[in-house]
């Protein structure tokens, strides 16, 4: 069974750097309030409200996740208003918030074009969008080739995701927003460097690809003896409501 909080704070950790200097880029600390949509077990709020005062909020699909947040919010004693909600049906008022921020949340909505329309209107005149990341599996690649991708980027299709999210998301916000800067950021994991992180990697993979056939055997074989390299480019935007 996947332990969801571990892996959400697994992936936050690949973009601690950038969010430390988004939050300075913009002032956050000048900022009134801030919505995580997709806030899962509620790891990024949690940081946030420990090191800035402001009003926070945060929104996810699974209930669950959401107990979780309250459970972890309650223990570090960072205030927060947590919502069970789909966002494409939110009932936030309009121009709300000064600061919106994603994280692996385009990947898994059902309609990219409505989400950032519904961004636009709650976010305040010159409001911010900070996508903090992004994956594009279509766009992996990895050495020697186990055939991961394409298990990826079929399980991801399956369960309602799109694995090439990344490439896409300027054309649903260039009308909308400008962009103050774009990243493209990479998670090259080289075996000599980051074992430890690779095979943790394979026990995710085994885990959520039950359906779905790589080569385990050679994939480990290529960890342990230094030669498996592993890309997946991570899209990130830092932008601002027109």
């Amino acid at each position: 069974m996947i332990n969801w909080d571990k892996r959400f704070e697994i992936q936050l950790k690949w973009t601690r750097e950038l969010r430390d200097y988004l939050f300075q880029k913009i002032e956050l600390e000048k900022k009134e309030n801030l919505l995580d949509i997709g806030c899962g077990t509620g790891l990024l709020i949690n940081e946030i409200g420990q090191q800035y005062s402001l009003d926070l909020y945060g929104i996810d699909i699974h209930e669950k996740r959401i107990a979780l947040a309250q459970k972890r919010l309650r223990k570090s004693n960072v205030s927060a208003s947590l919502y069970y909600m789909d966002f494409l049906d939110n009932q936030f008022k309009d121009k709300m918030f000064d600061v919106i921020a994603t994280n692996c949340f385009f990947l898994w909505i059902s309609d990219i074009e409505k989400g950032f329309k519904e961004i636009y209107r709650i976010l305040k005149e010159n409001g911010i969008l900070l996508i903090l990341a992004e994956p594009d599996y279509g766009g992996l690649i990895e050495y020697p080739d186990t055939n991961l991708k394409h298990a990826l980027c079929s399980n991801l299709k399956k369960e309602g995701a799109d694995p090439e999210v990344g490439r896409k998301l300027n054309q649903f916000f260039i009308d909308r927003f400008e962009v103050k800067e774009s990243f493209c950021n990479s998670i090259p994991w080289i075996a000599n460097v980051n074992k430890e992180s690779l095979f943790k990697e394979l026990d995710f993979f085994k885990n959520i690809l039950t359906n779905e056939k790589f080569d385990e055997k050679l994939l480990k074989m290529s960890i342990k003896v230094g030669a498996y390299f592993i890309y997946v480019p991570i899209f990130s935007y830092y932008l601002e409501k027109v």
